[in-house]
């Protein structure tokens, strides 16, 4: 249901496209981290649902990927890929897991010790948050799911993608560097239907979110009301009512 007074049809319509063929969103809202991660973790589905998943963490450390994730999902890597971008999980002397000085290298380390209860194998580290090389990770973890899924290939949003904050990436690089890499991403993510799920702590109408838009095909909007987390997801001018963020609209 709508709130703008262009019906519900539109709406319908968008949100039928999306899930039959995949796509991505932009969730944006200047409330609390622990907001975005309840969207998240409704974005990214139940435990129980067929899913295939890949977590991009930019300001988040690894360990904490239990925020993002309901009970009891599949951590294998056949079901579960993790990006660290590294930037959040530095060291008191900004030191980054993979660093040459940390004795590791920069990507993945299949001897290591997983992290949050997920396999190392399921991990890779990219060094510094650059933007190359995290769009070259993520795209070789959708190379290996189509693998695993075969001839049968992935069903639509089997796919999610969730990427847990824009804004470090925007300050590191620049919005111009971030939209470049978001047109390549969003891209990949459409090829293989999937839903792409990229967060950012700022206002939908803020500068960077309003750059952004344009290269997804929806927004969901986050609030607090009255202590309630809310979100509102809206397609090329039409919009649902603002509704509890665990729920469907």
């Amino acid at each position: 249901m709508t709130d703008d007074g262009s019906g519900s049809d539109g709406f319908s319509d968008r949100l039928s496209d999306l899930q039959r063929e995949g796509g991505n969103l932009l969730v944006a809202g200047a409330v609390p981290d622990e907001v975005h991660a309840a969207a998240a973790r409704h974005l990214l589905g139940e435990a129980g649902e067929r899913r295939r998943r890949i977590l991009v963490f930019v300001d988040r450390d690894r360990s904490r990927a239990d925020e993002l994730l309901s009970p009891g999902h599949d951590r294998t890597p056949e079901r579960l890929r993790v990006v660290d971008c590294g930037l959040a999980s530095r060291s008191a002397d900004g030191t980054a897991p993979g660093d040459p000085a940390d004795g590791g290298p920069g990507a993945v380390d299949a001897d290591r010790r997983g992290d949050g209860g997920i396999p190392s194998r399921s991990i890779a580290t990219v060094e510094g948050g650059d933007l190359p090389a995290i769009g070259t990770t993520v795209t070789e973890a959708i190379d290996g799911f189509e693998a695993i899924a075969g001839s049968e290939g992935l069903d639509p949003t089997e796919l999610r993608v969730c990427m847990d904050s824009l804004s470090p990436l925007i300050t590191a690089h620049g919005r111009p560097a971030v939209f470049r890499f978001l047109h390549l991403l969003t891209e990949r993510i459409r090829r293989v239907q999937g839903l792409g799920i990229c967060h950012l702590p700022a206002r939908r109408d803020a500068e960077s979110a309003a750059m952004l838009s344009s290269l997804f095909d929806g927004v969901v909007e986050l609030r607090v009301e009255r202590d309630r987390p809310q979100q509102r997801w809206g397609f090329d001018g039409v919009r649902s009512e603002w509704i509890p963020v665990d729920e469907c609209p």
